[in-house]
């Protein structure tokens, strides 16, 4: 992150000036999924992979977000974010303006989740939705800075209002009856997301592919007919 920012300049942007200024930029474009989310130089994967969990759901995340919150349709660019906490929902209202660096190429990029462009976006349009609920998060807890680092368990709360169950690994009678547990969850519909504790070495981590002290939302998991498990996160 240093290495990223150093003697850059930071300014506050508006999506119309992020990246490709030519393209328009809306709350959600076309169907909302999991690759709409993109870390950037914040370790708030926790919430990340919740939200990316979250976007199996299109409903979900449309009731979350209310778009020209308070503005009487002028689009001033405000926003209502609903979260639940201490068993009530809350709203918490930001503005578009994002925390933003100029590379070198001239272009201001944003310094943490960025906007949308994949090719399922209707004309290139850049997708806002990940980026404002990260910042009504920050809002919610007081700055970008306090959300490096949390839980997927507690981030979940906040979103579903749900039941949230952990699935431990380390209780499990066997792999099968774990894996089992995980592919009835998914398919019941539940959000599903995991972190990896930086206590587990590296180098175990490296041998399945995962970075320790990440989090990960699990989108689909099947065991084939060679009894083999795996799992697209």
């Amino acid at each position: 992150k240093g290495d990223f920012l150093a003697g850059r300049k930071i300014e506050w942007k508006r999506p119309a000036d992020i990246l490709d200024t030519s393209a328009s930029s809306v709350v959600f474009s076309g169907s909302i999924d999991a690759d709409d989310v993109s870390q950037g130089a914040l370790g708030n994967c926790y919430l990340l992979a919740a939200l990316a969990s979250c976007a199996s759901s299109d409903s979900l995340l449309q009731d979350l977000i209310v778009e020209d919150f308070g503005a009487g349709g002028q689009g001033l660019g405000l926003y209502g974010v609903k979260f639940f906490k201490r068993a009530r929902w809350i709203t918490v209202v930001v503005d578009d303006l994002f925390p933003c660096t100029q590379r070198d190429d001239g272009l201001w990029v944003p310094l943490f989740s960025s906007p949308s462009a994949g090719e399922q976006n209707a004309g290139g349009e850049k997708e806002l939705w990940c980026m404002i609920v990260e910042k009504a998060w920050a809002k919610l807890h007081g700055s970008y800075e306090v959300c490096d680092g949390g839980e997927c368990f507690d981030t979940c709360k906040y979103l579903t209002v749900g039941e949230v169950t952990k699935i431990p690994t380390a209780h499990a009678p066997s792999v099968k009856a774990w894996f089992d547990e995980l592919k009835g969850a998914l398919k019941k519909k539940a959000f599903v997301s995991t972190s990896v504790r930086r206590r587990h070495s590296a180098q175990a981590a490296k041998a399945v592919g995962l970075v320790p002290g990440h989090a990960y939302s699990v989108l689909y998991a099947i065991t084939l007919a060679n009894g083999l498990n795996l799992v697209l996160a």
